[in-house]
């Protein structure tokens, strides 16, 4: 990615590096922190990464051992959290370190966010580093919209897309790619020197479409603004349906949602009743290669003129994507039984991003004979998931335990601790866990690091063997003083 010119440099004291508690911590010395953001101007929604370098003096008497680096709105540990990413390695005295954290943001304008790095110092206390960053969110791409021209089924159509500049500044060196697994598009590839901004322009295609229906098209634009190249990608509903004409049946729509594969989602079927008459005894049915039906026939004993009825069968597909369904409608007017059948390609997408849980701010210590965990269970995805526990298997020197942290909701997290018995010493110890989303359980292992704290009390350096020194001397003393005074007696 490109990065900015003008890095963020700040001179800290290690007071701004305060323990995960609040209390600010004592100095020991100086640490410069410079950052920058690529791409330097993002979009709203888009992926930018804050890279970091961390330097420690020469006289410093610490060595931080990074444990995860968060993306805030302020400077507190409460304030609103835009990302979280898990870190390794360590800062030693003397050396300069670089952590690379992502986030995005969802609207323009100018933004100050605040990094928070967390770390471990060589006590063994927790220590948090916090610096703002300011990041330039700028509108997002050109937008692009497609129609298409009536023909005759299976004759080529002429299909329109017009790319819109709404940024606030032109774009050059302009690149438009259309493409369809379902049409022939001829000569894919359009180009224009330049768009203004609030500027449009219209790039027309010969397409031929496989069946006539709405189909999707894939359009790509790329385009250099303010000297930065970017590349934008949208799918669009092309309308290759045949010209209208009076309808002779209930017209007939699918939908179907997003889902995991493996999980259940409706298939939605809806029926209208364009006609000027109620039909009676309504069927309609559902069948698929690809698809797995609960439930494949849904009836209805009328539908009056004018009236829309959704018909739902719960399915299943082994794989995410672009499957034929075909429904069949039955029913009964008053010139007897009729049936009307459309085959659709169904989009069986799965989630752009589903609900996942991952653990983050990990730090595992072992203590005398007592393991003691703590986490932070974060939902980086868009979906709620379920019973979420965090396991310590029963093998090897660590005993087994888990911890059930229940709910955590899309994009939220929950901590927690988790603490079980040790024998001997371990270097790290395996760490499960389980979650549920969208009805699918969801399960997998982590090695965690554990540090070793020794808990023996330490022994004086000068100490040794005998009896001790001081308690002899003063003995000797006084023995010397029973003698000189008995015999001034004698």
């Amino acid at each position: 990615m490109q990065r900015s010119l003008a890095p963020v440099l700040t001179v800290l004291l290690l007071a701004a590096a305060i323990p995960a508690g609040s209390a600010p911590a004592a100095a020991d010395g100086l640490v410069s922190v410079s950052t920058t953001v690529g791409p330097s101007q993002p979009v709203p929604e888009e992926e930018f990464t804050i890279t970091a370098n961390l330097s420690s003096t020469e006289d410093s008497s610490s060595t931080y051992k990074f444990l995860e680096a968060e993306v805030r709105e302020g400077r507190e540990k409460g304030d609103e959290l835009v990302s979280r990413t898990d870190l390794t390695g360590e800062l030693r005295p003397g050396t300069t370190r670089e952590l690379a954290v992502d986030a995005q943001l969802n609207e323009s304008g100018t933004h100050t966010v605040f990094l928070h790095v967390e770390a471990r110092d060589t006590d063994g206390d927790r220590r948090r580093i916090v610096q703002p960053v300011t990041v330039e969110v700028i509108q997002g791409h050109p937008q692009v919209a497609v129609d298409t021209d009536p023909a005759a089924p299976g004759e080529p159509r002429t299909m329109r897309v017009t790319l819109s500049n709404g940024l606030d500044t032109s774009v050059s060196n302009v690149e438009l790619v259309a493409a369809s697994d379902a049409a022939d598009i001829s000569e894919s590839r359009r180009v224009a020197a330049t768009l203004a901004s609030g500027g449009e322009q219209t790039f027309e295609y010969t397409v031929r479409p496989e069946e006539n229906a709405v189909l999707p098209v894939d359009v790509r634009v790329r385009y250099t603004t303010d000297g930065e190249r970017r590349d934008v990608e949208y799918t669009l509903d092309a309308d290759f349906s045949p010209a209208d004409e009076p309808s002779e049946h209930p017209q007939l729509e699918v939908n179907v949602p997003t889902a995991l594969p493996g999980s259940s989602r409706p298939v939605n079927v809806t029926v209208a009743n364009g006609l000027d008459e109620d039909v009676r005894q309504v069927s309609v049915t559902v069948s698929s290669d690809q698809a797995t039906f609960d439930t494949t026939e849904r009836v209805r004993a009328t539908m009056t003129a004018g009236q829309t009825a959704r018909f739902s069968f719960p399915a299943t597909v082994d794989e995410a994507g672009r499957y034929p369904v075909t429904v069949t409608l039955r029913y009964t007017d008053e010139n007897g039984r009729q049936q009307v059948s459309r085959t659709f390609q169904g989009n069986f997408d799965e989630p752009t991003n589903p609900g996942r849980v991952t653990l983050t701010g990990v730090d595992a210590v072992a203590r005398g004979g007592t393991l003691e965990l703590s986490a932070t269970a974060s939902n980086v995805g868009s979906d709620d998931v379920s019973s979420v526990v965090v396991s310590i298997p029963g093998s090897g020197p660590a005993t087994g335990t888990d911890y059930f942290v229940g709910s955590v909701e899309a994009s939220d997290f929950a901590s927690f601790t988790l603490s079980t018995g040790v024998t001997g010493n371990l270097s790290s110890v395996p760490v499960e866990v389980t979650y549920t989303v969208e009805g699918m359980e969801r399960s997998y292992t982590t090695e965690v690091p554990v540090t070793q704290v020794d808990t023996r009390p330490r022994r004086d350096a000068n100490s040794g063997g005998g009896l001790p020194i001081v308690p002899i001397a003063v003995g000797g003393v006084v023995v010397i003083l029973l003698i000189v005074a008995v015999r001034i007696r004698g």
